[in-house]
């Protein structure tokens, strides 16, 4: 079982508390603004992906196409042009104990088993922290395909996530 210090869980809950409605929108436009000014960033990064992959192909080097493959899947996730597009989005991701989460640009998560919304962040990692509708968090930690493993932090258990 995964102990959690109590300065830990201390930090993520305060994350999830209220905001102000001046803060939620400095948030929203501030996101925005990162995603308009990385789409440059990320279409030549993938544009470059795709080139090496072709080239790889190209020269028979299948196993060094398929890593630059996996890579291209793992970036086109956070892409703004994919499922994840922050401008609007809501990512859906499969909860391997039965249920559908969705994750807002805003902030808000959503299970299909919660009553109501919880909340839900992104850490430098890539891993998400997520806070259900009744105050239990969890961690996420996701591999470059976009699955993972969610641990309940109160240690109630852990399942599998990935994106639909």
């Amino acid at each position: 079982m995964m102990k959690i210090p109590l300065m830990m869980l201390v930090l993520i809950t305060s994350a999830f508390a209220e905001k102000p409605t001046e803060l939620e929108s400095l948030r929203s436009g501030w996101k925005e603004a990162r995603i308009r000014a990385l789409e440059p960033v990320d279409r030549k990064y993938l544009a470059a992906l795709e080139t090496l992959k072709a080239r790889l192909t190209k020269a028979g080097d299948l196993d060094g196409a398929v890593k630059v493959g996996k890579e291209i899947e793992a970036v086109s996730v956070w892409f703004s042009d994919s499922s994840l597009d922050e401008k609007r989005i809501e990512s859906r991701w499969k909860w391997g104990s039965g249920g559908t989460l969705t994750l807002m640009s805003d902030g808000k998560a959503r299970h299909s088993a919660w009553s109501g919304y919880g909340a839900w962040s992104k850490l430098k990692n890539g891993n998400l922290v997520i806070q259900s509708s009744n105050g239990t968090a969890f961690l996420a930690v996701l591999d470059s395909s976009g699955s993972g493993v969610v641990t309940a932090l109160d240690g109630s258990g852990t399942t599998s996530i990935s994106l639909k």
